[in-house]
């Protein structure tokens, strides 16, 4: 059976690939806060609350999926009142949308919602933020569960997707491949997530009508300084050229959580299966995305 699916942020790093792949079997909008050229894609501000609850009135989806947010941490606490408008009270915006349609909503979160001390985090374990950018997605996390039957999916450090796209990964693999040095956090561990995995493994969540927090993030939990090495070897680049660094040497505005790992169990026992990061770097490197330089 098709569904009707509202996809809010499909223009954006998650959004674009997962608009596409539930495009083939469901009539899908999507939105974003700018516009997007194209067909079955509109224009939506969810920081106002009589304008989603519009758009939500006009479209009656069955499901919404909800990836807008602001992702730029040190931006977010530099102007708090921006983050909590859009990723605190835009995703409240939706839920109650979402109530009054009576549409399933599926709200992506992150691993910064943790304070890193740890790692290695299941569902179950106490979110405790420390910047603003993780405590507004909780309080955006605690109103989507005022929703009955919501799912919030919490995901950390995506690739993948375009060349040349602001990501960690993307740009490391681009810096190396001109023969320029990267410096990689050895005291930051993540989980990073190729975003084609996401899309292709989101089916998976909405056939079964999961609901509650489900992580679907890469299976390896690794330092960045270790990706950036395991990213020279996968593509030939020399590995000479990244240097190790600290967040303490970066002089970030906001605060980062040290080790926002995750743990992956409960997707794997769905039948969700994501790649290991050496997995997903060659699956990148296979399909041609990226130049390699001998």
């Amino acid at each position: 059976m098709r569904l009707k699916i509202c996809i809010i942020g499909a223009s954006g790093f998650y959004g674009k690939p997962i608009y596409n792949e539930l495009c083939k079997r469901n009539d899908v909008v999507g939105t974003s806060h700018a516009g997007f050229p194209g067909k079955g894609f509109g224009k939506l501000d969810i920081t106002d609350r009589a304008e989603v609850e519009s758009f939500f009135r006009a479209h009656k989806p069955d499901i919404a999926i909800n990836l807008a947010a602001i992702t730029d941490v040190d931006l977010c606490e530099r102007e708090r009142e921006l983050c909590l408008a859009v990723n605190s009270t835009g995703a409240r915006n939706v839920a109650l949308a979402c109530g009054l349609v009576g549409a399933k909503l599926c709200h992506f979160s992150t691993d910064f919602v943790f304070d890193g001390a740890k790692g290695d985090y299941s569902e179950s374990d106490a979110a405790n933020p420390i910047n603003n950018y993780g405590k507004a997605k909780l309080e955006a996390e605690k109103a989507v569960q005022g929703q009955s039957g919501s799912a919030i999916i919490r995901t950390s450090t995506p690739y993948g997707g375009i060349a040349g796209a602001k990501k960690f990964v993307n740009q490391a693999i681009g810096r190396l491949s001109a023969g320029l040095e990267v410096f990689a956090f050895s005291d930051f561990t993540r989980s990073p997530t190729l975003v084609e995995e996401v899309a292709e493994n989101f089916p998976i969540i909405l056939k079964k009508d999961f609901s509650g927090i489900i992580n679907l993030a890469g299976s390896s939990q690794l330092s960045m300084y270790d990706a950036a090495l395991e990213i020279a070897s996968v593509f030939g680049f020399d590995d000479s050229m990244v240097r190790g660094s600290t967040g303490a040497q970066a002089g970030f505005c906001a605060r980062r959580p040290p080790n926002t790992g995750l743990d992956v169990s409960l997707a794997r026992g769905m039948g969700i299966r994501m790649s290991t990061f050496t997995k997903g770097l060659e699956r990148l490197r296979s399909q041609g995305l990226h130049r390699v330089r001998g």
